[in-house]
């Protein structure tokens, strides 16, 4: 019998709280503590509370959209120490390409359903040349209390890809915040992932683009509805 550590949301943040408070390196401190959540029938239960608990989709709503890089983000719980959230990459939408990457935190992913494909770089001079631009969040006032964030220009930078991995389903995995990347998705399935997010490390994350984007400050995201998000996660449950 696969033991379930969490009846609802409310209880994994309550163990979440107390586990993520110590003082451990944060690469360590997200390894040490994602392992319950790296499995399929408690993450099926933590996902029929929040479709049962009209607040916390309402919650949940706040800070859940369609990213940039094609999947919908959904953050479940915001801490100052840690957040706990899932990607999903829907079927189709086949002309968006990921942006390689890197992030600000620490972070460990159990793939829910689907594979995910990724493709790890370094920074080299003699690479292929990217534009190269810090990410951060806008602040709140030039935001207009909607949330963004700004891209600032750090020049051109130089890419080799380092390696290759897949990351089959029901199998989970830590990175650190050195980790530059991409996600190359199979358009023709659903990919989700569970994911616990550890303490800021950094001011910003790394993007690098091949072309110069049109708007660097304060891009918008758009925020689901907690309609849509009973929706998404209904049918990423059929998916499991």
């Amino acid at each position: 019998m696969i033991r379930l550590f969490f009846r609802n949301l409310d209880e994994a943040e309550k163990w979440l709280d107390v586990r993520m408070a110590e003082t451990l390196d944060p690469h360590l401190l997200v390894r040490k503590n994602f392992f319950p959540f790296a499995n399929k029938e408690q993450v099926k239960v933590l996902l029929r509370s929040i479709m049962e608990n009209p607040q916390q989709l309402e919650r949940i709503s706040k800070s859940s959209y369609a990213h940039s890089n094609g999947f919908d983000k959904m953050q479940l719980i915001k801490s100052k120490r840690y957040k706990l959230r899932m990607h999903i990459w829907w079927p189709g939408n086949k002309d968006k390409d990921e942006d390689i990457h890197s992030h600000a935190w620490s972070f460990g992913s159990y793939i829910i359903t689907g594979n995910l494909n990724s493709i790890n770089y370094i920074e080299d001079i003699n690479g292929e040349g990217y534009y190269k631009y810090y990410a951060r969040k806008t602040d709140g006032k030039k935001a207009e209390g909607k949330k963004a964030f700004d891209l600032l220009s750090q020049g051109r930078s130089g890419l080799k890809s380092l390696l290759e991995t897949t990351v089959n389903k029901e199998s989970w995995y830590v990175s650190s915040v050195e980790n530059i990347h991409k996600v190359v998705r199979d358009c023709d399935i659903t990919t989700a992932t569970f994911v616990l997010q550890g303490p800021t490390e950094l001011e910003y994350s790394r993007v690098f683009l091949q072309e110069k984007p049109v708007q660097t400050e304060a891009i918008p995201v758009t925020l689901f509805s907690p309609n849509e998000v009973y929706e998404k996660l209904s049918k990423l449950i059929e998916c499991m």
